[in-house]
């Protein structure tokens, strides 16, 4: 029978070996699958793993290469060193495991009905409203309200002379975005310092601050007590046409 011999060790077709692939692997078993006798080389095909391609070994592996023999007699198979741990027991699809119980302590002591807070006749639970789920598109923050406009606002407040230097009308209505009732007219080289400083020239913040803000309520003051008279008026005017209808047409 043909065999070949590496490290003083004879080796034939379907001999148990074991081998490593490097000085620092672990042992692996397998067994001889093919003989080369021209070189003295042989190939061994790993027993178990993942990987399954053969291997070639020469002279100059035998550290990596030695015969092994089963680890008792009448084995069937070649046997590892470290024996296969067993594989995990198959997963339980479906089943919820809790650590708390489902039943309170209060049921669980079997205690009459009208000792336990959470019993509900079915009388009653027929009666309960069904639960309806709501669907919101987008976050629920409330929709902030539009910013007031007033064309005629800042028409009246642009024929208002330059409260930071008195500088006569036309002036530019310098209003807030949110609203055009809190407009203050300057004129155009003021209105640029407050908005590139936010202060007046000659003044600090506070003291713009502070003018801006009396300058805007005597605006709408005085702009509230105008639309008021024209009201008036135009109220008086209504209730005159029926009055001078009433003397044309001789009382009828």
């Amino acid at each position: 029978m043909d065999s070949v011999t590496i490290g003083g060790r004879h080796y034939i077709v379907n001999d148990a070996v074991r081998y490593r692939l490097s000085e620092a692997d672990p042992w692996r078993l397998g067994h001889v699958l093919a003989l080369n006798l021209r070189d003295g080389s042989l190939q061994v095909e790993p027993a178990r793993g993942l990987d399954r391609r053969p291997l070639w070994f020469y002279e100059e592996d035998a550290a990596r290469l030695e015969p092994y023999a089963p680890p008792h007699p009448g084995a069937t198979e070649v046997e590892d060193e470290k024996p296969v741990p067993p594989p995990p027991p198959p997963r339980r699809w479906g089943v919820l495991r809790r650590k708390t119980p489902l039943v309170t302590p209060l049921r669980a002591a079997r205690l009459p009905v009208a000792a336990d807070p959470f019993f509900l006749p079915q009388s009653k639970m027929s009666a309960l409203p069904q639960l309806r789920i709501v669907r919101t598109a987008g976050h629920c923050a409330p929709k902030p309200e539009p910013p007031a406009r007033s064309p005629g606002y800042l028409a009246y407040v642009k024929a208002e002379p330059c409260c930071g230097c008195g500088t006569p009308a036309p002036s530019e209505a310098s209003h807030d975005v949110t609203s055009d009732f809190l407009s203050a007219p300057l004129c155009p080289p003021c209105n640029k310092a407050v908005t590139a400083t936010h202060a007046l020239p000659g003044r600090s913040r506070a003291a713009t601050r502070a003018l801006i803000h009396q300058i805007q309520a005597a605006l709408l003051a005085r702009w509230a007590a105008a639309r008021e008279q024209e009201a008036e008026r135009e109220a008086e005017q209504v209730a005159q046409v029926p009055i001078l209808r009433l003397v044309a047409g001789g009382g009828r």
